[in-house]
Order: C-alpha cells, then sequence, then structure tokens
C-alpha cells in the first residue's frame, strides 16, 4: 500500500489537499505567473499519489484559473492567478467613459473585457471637476500608505498631467490608455502618430518631391504645447521632424477633419503654391476632399501631384491613398495588461507599450513631373 506524503492528509480528499497545496505557493509566492507546474508524473512522484487523483487536481486548477494547460507542454500558473488571490483590484478610470465611447468604442469594450479576464474591476468616474479627481486621488494616496494601492487608467493627458505625476511620484500604478507620440518616464499605450506623419513625409522626399514644393494641411498652429494629448499636435511634430518648420507659404493650418475641409484647402493652397508636386494630410477625409480639388483643377494623382496621409482612407476614393495608420485593436487590452504587469511585479515603471504602426504606399506617390 502507498505510503502518502507528510503534506497530503488522509481526512481531506487527496486531489482536493493537492490543489489547495498547489494554490498556497502561488499565494506565498513560490510560484509565479509564468512559471512551469511540475509534471503530473513529477507530483505523483513527490506527493506519492495515483495518476487521477493529480490529474483531477490539475483540472480543477485550470478550471478555477490557477493555471493555464498546455497541451504537450504541462502547465503554468496563468496570469490570472495572484488577481484571484488577492481579490479583484480597484481601478479608477479618471474622466469616465463618455457615452459615445461607451455605446461601441472598440477601445473601451477591449479595456473593460481585458479588465475582467485580469481581476479588475472599474470605477469611472464620469463628469468631474479637477477638484474631484485630484480629490479621488488624494483618498487613495492617503491609503496607499497601509494598504496595496488601486490603481489608475487615463484615457487622455489633457488636464491630467499634475495628477499623473503626483501618482508617478509615489508610485501608485497608473497608465495613460492612448498616447499619441513617445513621452519618457510615463506609463502609457503608445499609437505614433508623430512616427507615421514623419514615414509619410520621408516617402514623398524618396520619391523626389522637394521640401518646397510639399504642400500640407494640418490641424493646429501650436507647436508649442506641451500636451502630447493631441494628435494634430503629433502629426505636426512628426512633419517638422522631417521638414523642418513649416513654411506658411505651403501650410493651410486649423484644416477641419471632413473631405470638405480638404477641399477647401487645397483650393487655397493651389492658389498660393503653383509648384505643388506632393501634398501630405494630417487626416484621410482631408485627403480625400484634396484628391476632388485636385481633380477639379485638372491635376492628376500622383501624375501630377502625389498625395500622403495618416489614418485609413473610406471607400470611395478616386486613387488608392498612401497612408499610414494605427489601428485602435488592442488599445484597450494593452492598456489592462500593462495595469496588471505593474500591480503584480511583473514589469517596473516606466511601462511603454507600443503598437505596431502599419504603412500602404497605395497608388497616389510617384516622382515628380518636371515643371
Amino acid at each position: 500500500m502507498k505510503k502518502t506524503s507528510p503534506e497530503i492528509a488522509n481526512s481531506v480528499p487527496k486531489y482536493s489537499q493537492l490543489k489547495d497545496l498547489i494554490v498556497d505557493r502561488i499565494r506565498n509566492g513560490k510560484l509565479a505567473p509564468g512559471a512551469d507546474i511540475p509534471t503530473q508524473r513529477e507530483l505523483m512522484a513527490q506527493f506519492n499519489l495515483s495518476y487521477s487523483t493529480v490529474s483531477r487536481a490539475l483540472q480543477d486548477l485550470a478550471r478555477d484559473g490557477y493555471i493555464t494547460r498546455v497541451m504537450g507542454s504541462g502547465s503554468v500558473v496563468a496570469q490570472t492567478a495572484a488577481a484571484k488571490l488577492r481579490g479583484p483590484m480597484r481601478v479608477h478610470i479618471i474622466g469616465g467613459i463618455p457615452e459615445a465611447q461607451r455605446k461601441g468604442l472598440l477601445i473601451f469594450q477591449e479595456l473593460l473585457e481585458a479588465g475582467r479576464e485580469l481581476g479588475l474591476t472599474f470605477a469611472p468616474h464620469e463628469d468631474e471637476t479637477q477638484a474631484e479627481r485630484a480629490a479621488c486621488i488624494d483618498t487613495v494616496l492617503n491609503a496607499a500608505k497601509s494598504v496595496a494601492p488601486e490603481a489608475f487608467i487615463f484615457p487622455y493627458f489633457a488636464g491630467n498631467r499634475d495628477h499623473i505625476d503626483r501618482l508617478k511620484k509615489l508610485g501608485v500604478p497608473y497608465v495613460v490608455m492612448d498616447v499619441p507620440h513617445k513621452m519618457d518616464g510615463y506609463n502609457i499605450v503608445l499609437r505614433d502618430h508623430r512616427a507615421g506623419a514623419r514615414v509619410m513625409i520621408e516617402r514623398l522626399l524618396a520619391a523626389g518631391h522637394k521640401p518646397e514644393n510639399i504642400g500640407l494641411l494640418l490641424g493646429t498652429t501650436d507647436l508649442s504645447d506641451p500636451d502630447p494629448f493631441q494628435w494634430d499636435q503629433a502629426k505636426s511634430d512628426g512633419v517638422v521632424d522631417a521638414l523642418g518648420p513649416c513654411d506658411p507659404s505651403r501650410t493651410v493650418w486649423r484644416v477641419e477633419p471632413t473631405a470638405e475641409g480638404g477641399d477647401r484647402a487645397t483650393r487655397q493652397l493651389l492658389e498660393r503654391l503653383p509648384k505643388l508636386t506632393a501634398l501630405f494630410c494630417d487626416n484621410a477625409d482631408k485627403a480625400q476632399g484634396a484628391c476632388r480639388a485636385l481633380s477639379a483643377a485638372g491635376r492628376r494623382i500622383p501624375q501630377d501631384v502625389s498625395v500622403a496621409c495618416v489614418n485609413t482612407p473610406r471607400a470611395g476614393t478616386s486613387v488608392a491613398l498612401a497612408h499610414t495608420w494605427a489601428p485602435a485593436e488592442g488599445v484597450g487590452r494593452a492598456a489592462a495588461e500593462v495595469l496588471f504587469a505593474l500591480l503584480t511585479g511583473k514589469s517596473t515603471a516606466p511601462y511603454v507599450r507600443e503598437l505596431e504602426m502599419s504603412f500602404d504606399d497605395g497608388a497616389s506617390i510617384a516622382p515628380p513631373t518636371k515643371q
């Protein structure tokens, strides 16, 4: 008759005892998220248990979310195991989830779904004043000295920089959900539109277009604003990276992000820049309007004027536009995963999760024809 390991008693079902033993090792940190669980044969030998007993314990651990079983590769501690043992961690969404976004914005859907999977619960703060946001943060910071801190999600930097800097200074976990260009020292999920704009300008230059003949349709005139929340600001910065300061003679600022806005701005640009050979638009809808205005002026794309833009064009453009884009898919999930990594100690601040940019050269860039 087999002699049971001293760690396994006889008064409780052996599979349940083995399960509890593994859970205790996860709880006290001996088995961290991602760590290998001993194989079934190793557990059988170590605790003198039968195959069916060990198999039942592992099945229950997997069902309850403590381990992940990989066919042919054994089992590992699940990433959610620590959260299950700790209990749900409350995450404050400063600024809340605006109604239009709650109805269907993929970023927030992903955030909420991933948060549930990782043991996070969310407390949106809707329509709060700066003073009310500060009071919430004060409460968490005061409690952080004696208990595990709560965490914060910021959908954007605008108006929140002081709050973020306070959390950063005291080491309270946070992440800024969707940032348009790189920032040093902050926990962020990055969709680098600055790099995207720079690359599209570089493609025009590589095709042979001279800087003085490249027209620009941009959304902001303020290149001094330090708050990187603004997507227009990020794209303008990318243009400056590639071309240097934007020459007023070939730039139309504050163009509304619509086809009508792009149409009107392009007509203005054609009047002041007769040697226009290429056009960069920081928004795909502006680019579609620009194509309409160019066609109306008898300019062919790309034979007479090359066009490049940021973001994915809508269907129906007369020519496939060269563009760059950073899909919304993955932003919310990445934000939840960054917070979880910080909460569980798997990563330390600053933590940057950069989502890959994609490029499509379309059919709207060609070498300039001789003037």
